[in-house]
């Protein structure tokens, strides 16, 4: 036998209004912030960290007590403000505390975490401004590449026809020494035949004479 459990999705945080989309014309004079109208900021309203951060505001926002956490999100601009940083929270209160506590301290460095975390979920246009110039540096950097390859391959090309004119060079330097060796050999040829000439000539007066 087989039974069937009928299970409730939670919905997406993306699909849930901000709990203080309709507060803001209420209490925008004192310092509450307008929504993110991205909805893909958005996150729940009834976690842990929210629940307990909402709490604290029911004495000076009193229709929060009124509204369901697990119907409603939070934008990221009220979930910074509100979950995130104490400013808000500081001054509706009126407390300004000298010197943290060691809690508010931790509590602080999970703030600077989670403010990380959602600048990385959710760009920024300073990110979109950050991308656009990383994209025109390496665009930069591919032109001055290319252009170093090809300085690299005109100085590879002109070494080597330096090595073929030196190598031209020793090849006509060495044909010269060779026509001088033949030139000196001729010349040396010359004097001996002259000198065998002159010679036979002697020989030739003698016999004459005998």
């Amino acid at each position: 036998m087989f039974f069937i459990v009928a299970t409730s999705q939670r919905q997406a945080a993306e699909e849930l209004e901000c709990i203080f989309a309709n507060l803001v014309n209420n209490y925008g004079n004192i310092g509450l912030k307008s929504c993110n109208p991205d909805s893909r900021s958005r996150r729940h309203a009834d976690g842990p960290k929210p629940v307990r951060r909402l709490a604290l505001f029911h004495p000076y926002i009193p229709e929060l007590a009124n509204l369901s956490l697990a119907s409603h999100s939070l934008c990221s601009r009220h979930y910074m403000q509100i979950v995130i940083n104490n400013h808000f929270y500081e001054l509706l209160s009126g407390s300004y505390p000298d010197q943290e506590s060691d809690e508010d301290q931790e509590e602080s460095q999970e703030n600077k975490r989670a403010r990380l975390d959602t600048n990385k979920d959710y760009p920024t246009a300073g990110y979109a401004n950050l991308t656009f110039e990383l994209d025109k540096t390496k665009e930069f950097l591919e032109l001055a590449q290319l252009e170093n390859e090809q300085k690299s391959q005109l100085i590879v090309e002109l070494q080597a026809r330096i090595e073929r004119m030196q190598q031209y060079l020793e090849n006509q330097k060495k044909e010269v020494e060779g026509l001088k060796k033949l030139l000196q050999s001729a010349y040396d040829n010359i004097n001996m035949s002259r000198n065998l000439y002159e010679e036979q000539c002697k020989n030739n007066e003698v016999l004459i004479e005998q």
